[in-house]
């Protein structure tokens, strides 16, 4: 019998002192638990995904002491099969930088025994690993403890479109198990995704897979856990929790697996449930691992800044957010009241910073050098600039970061203002489309989470002219740019279900609005096509306009 610790740890990009803590922290409750070996994450000690530090020759040899520190635990106690970035002594690729491989470190007897590289390397979506890595030249499995292991990096698993099947010549070379060390991001769906991509591989090997997966946020990408464990026959038998770090031992007796401890088998969360904790603990870790406590909100007593406000809460905690209103003449008392009661209801503290007299002194001067302002556009876009000023001014002041309430529709259709609304250090809902504001904001109030219903039912509305409200059915226009970005639909296919005047408009804004998004903040990622770093589009270009999707 191996037994095998699953150590599903929450990384910092670059924090190698802090990493090894952790580290330790987990193969100590492996020796504790009798584990034979303790299994950790895709790129561990590094961080994933480090991107250009790892062109930096001493973030390369930081890796390396790491390893060697963590080798040293093992003199006694459990083996690891660890995650870092390899290095080819002695070659270098074209620019002159060190071939590097992403690695899997099998240490033992206070040493690193063997290393294991990555063979598939993806360039999808937000996935660009064949600019830092060298792919496996060949590939091994681990003889251990009377058995063998088949070790795999991530999108091994992930083989069905690849020639090269790592999992399957695992199984050929006479592995009873398939390891994976792992750095899933999350989306939507993904879950489910990633279960049945493990469940081919064991069906189809004959053979159990085990995969312990990266958890927690970083930058914009999102890693969610829920580590898994399936015998051979594609069963699963065993999962980390979603969201959290956790451990979970495996007991392998020859071709068999067994987790005698873990009762998460089948999946807990709800969809709204996921998204908000995806978005706590994105929102948590971006401020953690910047190094930051307190946050400034602007809160308006609509939907976006109280949805942001209640996961900014259950995030950071209520004694660090700093919000705001900042009124104008156009600013009614149902704003002023949502937004004071959202705040009461969460515990913030709230204050009213009034924008009417800078507003009137901004709009004298480009009158006096215009002449007059004669575009709507123009009076709105100073109201949302002012915020902007004042918010970003208590930011600065205060050490603190401030909190961008844009969605995903707005930032589709170019809806924000830039330098104003769309200012910020990090966007929590930025991947949610508005159609999911709705439902997450109507499933926190019937949770009880503090969002009042009165914002849930108000007619959407910038406030920055008289009786204004969104020019946009939501209902429509929301899953419109869903299917038109996540899913690039043709025209044809588009106009099956929606209007071709309503498909060309919103493909036109869409268009249009990408000079503003390349300037935008960190947006967390939610769905399968975020905008930033997964979707990358020229700003000048002239093809078919109509239906650049």
């Amino acid at each position: 019998m191996i037994r095998i610790a699953l150590a599903q740890v929450n990384m910092t990009v670059g924090d190698f002192e802090g990493n090894l803590a952790r580290c330790c922290s987990f193969w100590e409750r492996g020796r504790q638990e009798g584990a034979h070996l303790v299994l950790f994450p895709e790129m561990t000690l590094p961080g994933y995904h480090a991107q250009d530090l790892l062109n930096r020759v001493d973030f390369l040899e930081a890796n390396r002491r790491a390893l060697n520190e963590a080798a040293l635990w093992t003199e006694e106690g459990p083996a690891i099969l660890m995650g870092f970035c390899d290095v080819e002594a002695g070659l270098s690729s074209p620019g002159g930088l060190p071939v590097r491989m992403n690695g899997a470190a099998f240490c033992m007897g206070g040493k690193v025994e063997q290393v294991f590289h990555k063979s598939l390397l993806p360039t999808y979506d937000v996935f660009d690993e064949s600019r830092y890595f060298r792919p496996a030249r060949n590939h091994q499995v681990l003889p251990f403890r009377g058995g063998v292991l088949g070790i795999t990096i991530c999108e091994d698993l992930w083989d069905e479109d690849y020639s090269t099947k790592p999992s399957t010549l695992a199984a050929a070379m006479g592995a009873q198990v398939v390891l994976n060390l792992s750095a899933s991001p999350f989306h939507e769906n993904k879950p489910s995704m990633r279960e049945a991509v493990y469940r081919r591989a064991a069906i189809e090997n004959e053979i159990p897979v085990i995969v312990c997966n990266l958890v927690g946020g970083q930058d914009e990408l999102l890693f969610d856990g829920g580590s898994l464990v399936l015998n051979a026959q594609g069963e699963v038998v065993g999962r980390g929790k979603s969201f959290e770090e956790d451990f979970v031992v495996v007991e392998v007796r020859g071709s068999s697996v067994e987790c005698p401890h873990n009762e998460a088998i089948s999946s807990p969360r709800d969809r709204y449930s996921e998204l908000f904790s995806a978005l706590v603990m994105g929102t948590r870790d971006y401020f953690s691992k910047t190094g930051h406590s307190q946050a400034v909100l602007g809160l308006s007593g609509g939907i976006d800044s109280s949805l942001v406000a209640l996961i900014s809460t259950e995030a950071l905690g209520a004694e660090n957010i700093n919000s705001y209103l900042l009124p104008t003449r156009y600013t009614s008392e149902e704003s002023t009241q949502w937004a004071t009661e959202l705040a009461n209801r969460l515990g913030l503290s709230f204050s009213v910073l009034k924008i009417e007299e800078l507003f009137v002194e901004v709009k004298g001067a480009l009158t006096s050098l215009l002449g007059k302002i004669e575009r709507g556009v123009t009076s709105e876009n100073i109201q949302a600039r002012l915020r902007a000023l004042l918010l970003m001014g208590v930011a600065n002041e205060r050490g603190a970061l401030l909190l961008n309430t844009s969605n995903k529709t707005e930032l589709a259709l170019g809806y924000s203002t830039l330098y104003g609304d769309m200012c910020g250090s990090i966007a929590p809902i930025a991947d949610l489309p508005k159609s999911d504001v709705f439902g997450l904001s109507r499933w926190a109030h019937q949770k009880g989470f503090g969002i009042p219903e009165g914002v849930i039912d108000r007619e959407p509305t910038a406030e920055l002219a008289p009786n204004q409200v969104d020019p946009f059915d939501y209902g429509k226009v929301s899953p419109l740019v869903e299917a038109m970005v996540g899913e690039f639909l043709s025209l044809d296919q588009l106009v099956e279900e929606y209007s071709l005047p309503l498909v060309k408009e919103i493909s036109r804004r869409t268009r249009l609005a990408e000079f503003k998004r390349r300037q935008f903040t960190v947006g967390l990622k939610l769905t399968s096509k975020a905008f930033g770093r997964g979707r990358r589009y020229p700003i000048a270009h002239r093809f078919a306009p109509e239906e650049d999707f």
